[in-house]
């Protein structure tokens, strides 16, 4: 199917805006923490069991748990829906696509797993008591065993393992093996707090922490030497989330001059032993998440697979696009002198022949190899007549902060919550072909152009200023545990399970996954997966 005359002008002239500024600004924005809607979850629905915070807190940790590739063409997003016919979830899924069944693999591999874990996760059964039974614990630790059996690829790709699998697809050997990593980050800290003596609390306090990093450090070059024996992955996703929870890393690094120990370094040790705590956080929150709601015992999981439809392209691409034309279209307020080719190949550091070519090869890569990104494909879902009467989401996550584009969208369309974006853009960026959401588009158009004409003020303000093409370094980032955990607080039993949690009765068998939806536009299909052991 081809775009109407009006998608298609739009198409191109949001192609031109992501050229453009990708040769003028990579990251539009900084990373930034969005603010949440002024309404609370009561207002909203106050049928709906999960929380706001909750439901953030849930979509940020299956998102988390769905990043199960280290590809950036596989970034996962995730919205969770309390359908209102059920008493239970509807965790909705998609991926990054240029194509409709493009990734299909890794889709189908996070469908698996996600249903596996809801297996265990249904069983739980719904009471108040805190300590956990003999039998409570088994399982807890078979959703721990479940989630890295999911998630075990993407482990391997954070620790830099140099132990080979299908999955890798980034480059490892460009940074050291992280047990190595922490080695050289504790005899940092060690040489400083050597010499910086401090109270008795904090040399206690930094010596634990020297002996426990070593300890995980060893526990990683065990595993690495040899995963059949001594450490597993999951004592070390345990050793690492105690880390995360008996220390103040900030603290503990305070001072460190950076000749010693390198910012990026400390960012990364922190940032990685945080994910790695994650995967047993997640556990121990999905099953106090099951214990308190019993949401788990009717889950199931949706993909999102738009019709062919909604990713159609232009009709035709241009032969050439213009530099000048689209400069002469995005230019900034009326009284500022306009600027040329030539005046902003100055700023892109090229002559007059290179600029053209730089912004022909950024505009064809916008209209020929663009992505329908994963969470502008939870948006068009809902768009679809068909949807419109579910009780949405509020809240879309995906495995990585929202891109500056995206988050522009979702802003505007004021219909989801975003929690975060990392702030640079993708000029390989699409909205979904999909009628209703072309106002919206025609919003975004102008955003884009009005962060065009302010990169141009700011040009025209400083002669010596050029074109800022660095990106914002870390685009994932996770929530506090302790606000993960806080998030349950108040959290109540769904009404038709509050029998089951009395009788112990599930909707689902034990040993068998729940359902899961497979969507392709309109045609809905429910079938059930057994269990992989």
């Amino acid at each position: 199917m081809m775009l109407s005359e009006s998608q298609n002008r739009r198409a191109i002239s949001c192609a031109e805006k992501l050229a453009l500024l990708s040769l003028l600004k990579r990251a539009p924005s900084t990373p930034k923490k969005n603010e949440p809607p002024p309404q609370t979850s009561e207002e909203w629905d106050p049928e709906r069991v999960l929380s706001f915070s909750c439901e953030i807190c849930l979509s940020e940790t299956l998102a988390f748990l769905c990043g199960v590739s280290d590809s950036h063409a596989h970034v996962v997003a995730v919205s969770i829906e309390e359908p209102m016919d059920s008493s239970g979830i509807d965790v909705v899924v998609a991926i990054n696509r240029n194509l409709p069944d493009s990734n299909s693999d890794i889709i189908s591999q996070i469908t698996d797993g996600l249903s596996e874990i809801f297996a265990h996760l249904s069983q739980v059964k719904v009471n108040d008591e805190e300590a956990l039974s003999n039998e409570e614990v088994l399982l807890e630790d078979r959703v721990l065993v479940a989630i890295l059996e999911m998630c075990k690829p993407r482990l391997l790709s954070r620790i830099r393992s140099k132990q080979h699998h299908e999955t890798y697809e980034r480059r490892i050997n460009d940074r050291p093996f992280f047990g190595s990593s922490i080695m050289t980050t504790v005899e940092a800290v060690r040489k400083y707090r050597k010499v910086k003596r401090k109270s008795t609390e904090l040399r206690d306090q930094v010596a634990a922490f020297l002996r426990d990093a070593t300890y995980l450090a060893n526990a990683l070059c065990v595993f690495e030497m040899d995963q059949s024996v001594g450490f597993s992955i999951k004592d070390i996703t345990k050793l690492a989330a105690h880390l995360t929870a008996e220390f103040n890393l900030d603290i503990i690094f305070d001072g460190i001059a950076p000749n010693e120990l390198a910012p990026q370094e400390k960012a990364r040790f922190i940032d990685c032993v945080k994910k790695l705590a994650r995967y047993y956080e997640a556990s121990q929150f999905l099953f106090q998440l099951s214990k308190k709601s019993g949401l788990f015992k009717n889950a199931t999981v949706t993909t999102v697979s738009l019709d062919a439809q909604y990713f159609s392209r232009v009709k035709e691409v241009p032969v050439e696009g213009s530099l000048a034309k689209c400069l002469n279209r995005c230019q900034g307020p009326s009284w500022l002198p306009p600027f040329g080719v030539n005046g902003i190949s100055r700023r892109l550091k090229k002559d007059k022949p290179e600029s053209n070519v730089a912004f022909r090869e950024a505009l064809n890569t916008a209209l020929c190899d663009s992505k329908i990104h994963a969470e502008m494909q939870i948006v068009a879902y809902y768009e679809l007549p068909e949807n419109r009467n579910r009780r949405r989401p509020r809240v879309i996550c995906a495995s990585k902060d929202a891109c500056y584009p995206c988050n522009e969208f979702v802003q505007l369309h004021q219909v989801f919550y975003i929690p975060r974006t990392h702030g640079n853009l993708y000029k390989g960026w699409r909205v979904p072909a999909v009628p209703s959401l072309s106002p919206v588009h025609d919003q975004l158009n102008k955003s884009l152009l009005e962060t065009i004409g302010n990169i141009l003020y700011e040009f025209h303000e400083d002669h010596r200023k050029t074109a800022d093409l660095k990106s914002n370094e870390n685009e994932s980032s996770i929530c506090n545990v302790k606000l993960l955990m806080s998030s349950l607080d108040g959290i109540k039993a769904a009404a038709s399970n509050e029998q089951q949690s009395v009788t112990g009765e599930s909707s689902t068998e034990p040993g068998q996954a729940p359902a899961v939806l497979h969507l392709t536009g309109s045609t809905v299909s429910r079938t059930n997966r057994a269990k992989h052991r």
